[in-house]
């Protein structure tokens, strides 16, 4: 009977240990079942686009993209939410503003690991939009056309404070037209870096 009671002891032991252990490297900055994570990044690259003749012309355009997730932890190892992308073009003096890609989608995100102010974590992501840049840059997609980006992303974040913090994300994507999915013509590899809420 003592050694029934010895292993009973340790299989109980083994179970316990983890979870203080867990729970000695839960910390206020980590991220919490309820929380809502809102990550962002964005890119501003201005173009010119000189004319030499009898008048010399420089035509300037800003193009600013911008991607944004809000994802909802449900768990400890799992969090759900949307994921979205746009692209915006800006002419010369604010003479004309046109949104070129307009694109929005599910992720799921997965956490893997947590220690303190750093967080590890996977997602898997889809993109449905219209005319997402993708296809168009390698002459595959027809312009103007309505296209879905799955993707995979490997992650880490870390907390600067209980609300705030910084990100970086790299993965692959592929892209098809949505009159022919899963037909993937376009694939890229994407690297992110931008800033993190915690609501």
């Amino acid at each position: 009977m003592n050694k029934v009671y010895t292993i009973l002891l340790l299989l109980v032991g083994i179970g316990i240990i983890p979870l203080h252990a867990q729970e000695l490297f839960r910390s206020e900055l980590n991220i919490q079942p309820k929380n809502i994570i809102w990550t962002g990044t964005g890119n501003i690259s201005i173009d010119k686009a000189y004319q030499i003749g009898n008048n010399f012309e420089a035509n300037r355009t800003t193009n600013i993209d911008m991607t944004f997730k809000r994802i909802n932890v449900v768990n400890q190892y799992l969090g759900i939410g949307l994921n979205g992308f746009t692209d915006i073009l800006i002419a010369d003096n604010f003479s004309g503003i046109e949104i070129g890609a307009v694109a929005l989608g599910p992720v799921f995100r997965g956490f893997l690991y947590e220690h303190n102010a750093v967080n590890i974590y996977t997602d898997l992501q889809l993109l449905m939009g219209y005319d997402l840049s993708l296809g168009d840059a390698l002459n595959i997609n027809t312009n103007d056309s309505w296209n879905m980006r799955p993707g995979l992303r490997a992650g880490i974040s870390y907390a600067i404070n209980k609300r705030t913090g910084i990100y970086a994300e790299l993965g692959p994507d592929w892209e098809s037209e949505l009159r022919a999915p899963f037909n993937f013509g376009a694939k890229a590899l994407q690297f992110n870096i931008g800033i993190q809420f915690i609501k």
